[in-house]
Formats: structure tokens, C-alpha cells, sequence
């Protein structure tokens, strides 16, 4: 499919394969110019994420104990939500130069806030990522959602059972990044309550 504005357009995937041939983007993609292949179905049911105007691989689908962990981490934070807040579960953000469906993400207001766009970073509070075999891809990420001024970004690596909290963010990537026993969720303004590391693992496995 043409893209207008002199955007080249994106290489559909490869649903054998599941991935992208990045040989078939020349250009950055914008954010505007994916969305729009989204609507126009390029990539059917499996749409990749955008990430710095660049076509991700397509992920495999989620092994049991990854999509255990998402569910098990979305009951603890549901709990800490306070008035005016939702979580959203691997659906997407729009960044400056990209489009990302972490595993979960707190933004502002309601479901039904976003029925015409996703959030953008002014709406996030907080975004997860579960990473099974992910995890090159999710480091790299956190550059964007730093850059996007996203305030905590936690990484659950099921590997080696390990919290990864990242705060601080800039221009330049986030300035505290440490494993964790243990954060505190600060949701907005309003402390909601401490995560515990033993607590997202020990029922798993």
C-alpha cells in the first residue's frame, strides 16, 4: 500500500514467520503513517509495535507462565488504583516516534476515555513489561518510554526472577535503574502501595 507524503510504505508481515523484513522500510515510519496501515488492515490481527519510526518482529504468542505473571501483577495493581485511574493490558501507547503495547499500563481516567486514540505519555503513569524471551527488546524500551517522560517502568525478567525499576526519566534514558526488592507505587501524586518482588514470583512455579 502507497503511503502519501513521500512515506514509503511498511513490508506486511510475514505470518509464516511472524517477522518484518527490514530491508522493506527505508525510512523512519511515522506514527501517523502506521496507524493508518493499522486501519487499513496491512498486518491483519498481528500488528507489530512501532518503535522509533522502526517495524518491530511480531512476538510469538505469550508462553502460559508469561500471560500467569501478567494476570497475577494486573490483580496486585488493580488493587493499588485509586479514583480517576484504569489498566490497560497489551494495548497501546503513542510516543513521540512510536507506538508500544507494554503489558501493562496505568493511565489516566477511564476505558472508555480512549475509544478514538490511545494514550499518549501526559495519560501514563506507570507501564510493565513481563519479558520471557524479550528481553534485548524491552531494555530498549526503556530508552522510549524515558524519553516520553514516563515515570516507572518495571521490568519483570522471568528468567532470572528479577524486578528492574526504572525511575527518573530524561532525555537521556532513565537515571535510577536497579533490581528491587521491593517499589513503591506512586499512581499520579498519590502513593498506592508497595510491590514486592517475592510476591509477583513466589506463586509461579
Amino acid at each position: 500500500m502507497a503511503l502519501s507524503s513521500g512515506v514509503p510504505a511498511a513490508a506486511p508481515a510475514d505470518h509464516g514467520s511472524g517477522r518484518i523484513d527490514p530491508e522493506a522500510v527505508h525510512e523512519p515510519l511515522t506514527v501517523a503513517a502506521y496507524y493508518r496501515d493499522v486501519r487499513a488492515g496491512v498486518w491483519g490481527d498481528r500488528v507489530p509495535e512501532l518503535l522509533d519510526g522502526v517495524l518491530a518482529d511480531i512476538m510469538p504468542p505469550p508462553d502460559p507462565w508469561h500471560t500467569a505473571v501478567v494476570y497475577h501483577l494486573m490483580a496486585m495493581l488493580q488493587e493499588m488504583l485509586p479514583t480517576g485511574w484504569c489498566l490497560r493490558k497489551e494495548d497501546g501507547l503513542t510516543l513521540p516516534r512510536s507506538v508500544v503495547m507494554p503489558d501493562l499500563a496505568i493511565v489516566r481516567g477511564d476505558y472508555l476515555d480512549y475509544t478514538d486514540a490511545n494514550p499518549t505519555p501526559a495519560d501514563v503513569s506507570l507501564v510493565v513489561e513481563v519479558a520471557q524471551t524479550s528481553q534485548r527488546r524491552d531494555r530498549e524500551k526503556a530508552t522510549l518510554y524515558a524519553v516520553a517522560g514516563i515515570a516507572t517502568y518495571l521490568l519483570v525478567d522471568l528468567s532470572s526472577r528479577e524486578l528492574i525499576v526504572h525511575t527518573g526519566p530524561s532525555a537521556a534514558g532513565y537515571d535510577d535503574v536497579g533490581l528491587r526488592e521491593a517499589v513503591s507505587i506512586a499512581i499520579g501524586d498519590t502513593p498506592c502501595g508497595t510491590l514486592q518482588s517475592k510476591a509477583i514470583f513466589a506463586p509461579i512455579r
